[in-house]
């Protein structure tokens, strides 16, 4: 998700403002009983906090630290918001135990402001 220098890899940037309410948002992850399969679901922002981002794309378990991301105007480009901590819905066992349906109707994200918090002692960020 972030760039690296030098590299030669399909990056997003890491945006420099929170979402607004109503603004389209994405959730890219690999959850878990997916074969190892990428998910990328759409949905709207619902409340940013200080400290969550309330947002609807549909996330299945084992998709925490994925990329909730939103398409920034000013940068024509989509830019990392957030990175998935919580759902909340239902889960429904299929076929004996051997499949697991997720049915979730919030996610939860860590804000932009402190994902570049935690990384910019690590990767100084432009």
């Amino acid at each position: 998700v972030l760039h690296v220098p030098n590299a030669n890899c399909p990056c997003i940037p890491v945006g420099t403002t929170n979402p607004s309410v109503d603004q389209n948002a994405w959730i890219i992850g690999f959850p878990m009983y997916q074969f190892k399969t990428q998910f990328m679901t759409e949905g709207r922002i619902q409340r940013v906090g200080e400290d969550r981002i309330i947002a609807t794309p549909n996330a299945a378990s084992g998709a925490s630290g994925g990329s909730l991301i939103v398409y920034d105007s000013a940068q024509d480009k989509l830019v990392l918001v957030g990175v998935l901590v919580e759902i909340s819905g239902r889960s429904y066992t299929v076929g004996g135990g051997e499949i697991v349906v997720d049915h979730n109707y919030i996610t939860l994200s860590v804000p932009v402001h402190a994902i570049r918090e935690f990384i910019q002692d690590i990767v100084p960020l432009k």
